[in-house]
This record gives structure tokens, C-alpha cells and sequence, in this order.
């Protein structure tokens, strides 16, 4: 038995939604984000300089959080000496550790933890916790039409290039009414995707049911510690049992509001074949 660190990538690589979170070192408590505005000009030779840009600077001040679980292993189960127990409780912990990460990531409440992509950045209700954000409910189809609102809310107005989408959902939501719009018949047989953009699923139980975000990699940082496991022999002596922690400081957020949207997934309708009949007059 011995202290063991583990990467904050290993919790990382085993989850598909943690892969578009960007990583900053946690003891940074200042983060720096900027926008900018204008646009390089075209002239004649002898023209004066034309194209002015501007920028917006901003400071954040970022509080750390902690994230954390334990587990209390009776030493009678460690002694038996058997190589996938450690294993096995390892893995336990990880899986925690890795679904608090999400949770802060979709939901957290700004108060205890990260500000997730459920939540507005900056209103806050009474009790100092986000304020979560308007649930749309008139996303019934992936049509260029259907999702032109989501596309452009992504781009933040046109200021961002958005190429693909990634639609996070509850499992359940996936196969009642993701699958459903997303995939149709083929006039050859089988099903194809018939959505016009590349939408990548990604299916999490930590996303409640009902509700599903399309969102965009690369806009949400996060900064946190390697997550740490500590074992403890003494603490629970009197209980025969050994005491192992797991636990990560961190704090994030995303860019803006509109890096992801929130919206009613059973709205969503199922993909229906057009079929056009022709006839011919017979004379």
C-alpha cells in the first residue's frame, strides 16, 4: 500500500465530455479572457492605415473548490492479499472523481463549484448559486432550418466558425428521441444519419433526463489539480479498516453564455421519409 497520484488526464481520457474541457493549472486565480472587434481594411498603396482593432481584456478571479470522495476498506478484505481488490476500489474511486468532474461541467451551481453549461455566468439567484438557463422547447428537427438558431447562438453571433456539434443527453433521451430524429431509412434498406452537419452524441446518466445541450469543444476551462488518492492505515483503527481519500481542487467555466444550449429533448421528432408519387396518364 502506498500514497498514489493520479494524472488529472487518466479521469480525463475515460470521458467522453471532459474532452471538451480545456485544463489550466489550478493554482492560477486569475484567468484572462479577451474578445476583440474590427477588422484588417484593403486600400491603395498610399492609403493610410485603416484597420483598427480593439480589445477587451477582462480579469477573472477565480475561488477553488474541492472535490472529493472517500472509501472505508475493512483490512480483513486487504489482507487477503488479492491483486484486484486495490484494483477494484481504485477504479471506484476514479469513476467518482471523474462524474463529479462532469457534474460540475453540466450542472455545477457557481457556489460550490464550477459554473456548468446549465447555468448563466453572470446572474446568480438569492442564495449566491447561477441561475440556470432557459430551456428552449422548439428544437423538434436537425434540418439546416431546425437548428439555425442553435448554430448561430454557438458561433456567439457570427464571431466564432462552428463546424461541428455535440449534443450531450441522458441515455435514456438517446434512445427514445435522439436516435430517432437523427437516424432514418434508406431507400436501399438499413438506417443512415440523416442529419446535414456532424453531430457527435454523447450519452451521460449525469445529464438529467428531459433535458440535452448542444455545445461546442474547446470554450470551457477549467482549472483543477491532479486528482490525488491518500491512503490512510490509522484513521479507522478501531473499525479494523483502512481509510482511502480521493479528492481534486478546481474551478471553471465557460467563455460565454452561448457556448452551449439547453433544450427539451422529447420535443424532438422523429425522422419521417419523404416518399413522392408520380403517376402517368395512359391513354
Amino acid at each position: 500500500t502506498e500514497i498514489i497520484d493520479r494524472t488529472l488526464d487518466d479521469v480525463r481520457k475515460a470521458s467522453p465530455i471532459l474532452k471538451l474541457v480545456n485544463m489550466a493549472p489550478a493554482n492560477v486565480k486569475k484567468w484572462i479572457v479577451a474578445s476583440h472587434s474590427g477588422a484588417a481594411v484593403w486600400g491603395d498603396l498610399t492609403d493610410e492605415i485603416k484597420g483598427e482593432l480593439s480589445g477587451t481584456i477582462s480579469a477573472l478571479n477565480i475561488e477553488l473548490h474541492m472535490l472529493s470522495a472517500y472509501l472505508v476498506i475493512p483490512k480483513a478484505i486487504r489482507e487477503l492479499s488479492m491483486e484486484f481488490v486495490d484494483r477494484y476500489f481504485m477504479a471506484i474511486l476514479s469513476e467518482a472523481m471523474q462524474d463529479g468532474l462532469v457534474k460540475g461541467y453540466l450542472d455545477g451551481d457557481g457556489k460550490t463549484g464550477p459554473i456548468g453549461i446549465f447555468r448563466q455566468i453572470g446572474t446568480t439567484n438569492d442564495d449566491g448559486t447561477n441561475k440556470a438557463k432557459t430551456v428552449l422547447n422548439n428544437i423538434t428537427k436537425f434540418s439546416p432550418k431546425g437548428l439555425a438558431n442553435v448554430r448561430k447562438t454557438l458561433t456567439n453571433n457570427g464571431k466564432r466558425v462552428v463546424t461541428k456539434l455535440y449534443l450531450i443527453c441522458n441515455p435514456a433521451d438517446e434512445a427514445e428521441y435522439v436516435d430517432p430524429c437523427m437516424f432514418g431509412e434508406a431507400l436501399t434498406g438499413g438506417y443512415v444519419n440523416k442529419t446535414f452537419i456532424d453531430i457527435e452524441k454523447i450519452p451521460d446518466a449525469n445529464c438529467p433526463q428531459g433535458k440535452a445541450a448542444f455545445t461546442i469543444d474547446g470554450y470551457y476551462t477549467m482549472g483543477a489539480t491532479g486528482v490525488r488518492v491518500t491512503e490512510y492505515d490509522q484513521t479507522k483503527a478501531m473499525e479494523n479498516a483502512d481509510l482511502i481519500i480521493a479528492n481534486c481542487f478546481a474551478n471553471g467555466r465557460a467563455v460565454d453564455d452561448n457556448v452551449a444550449v439547453i433544450f427539451d429533448v422529447t420535443k424532438l421528432e422523429e425522422y419521417v421519409i419523404n416518399v413522392h408519387q408520380t403517376s402517368t396518364a395512359s391513354v
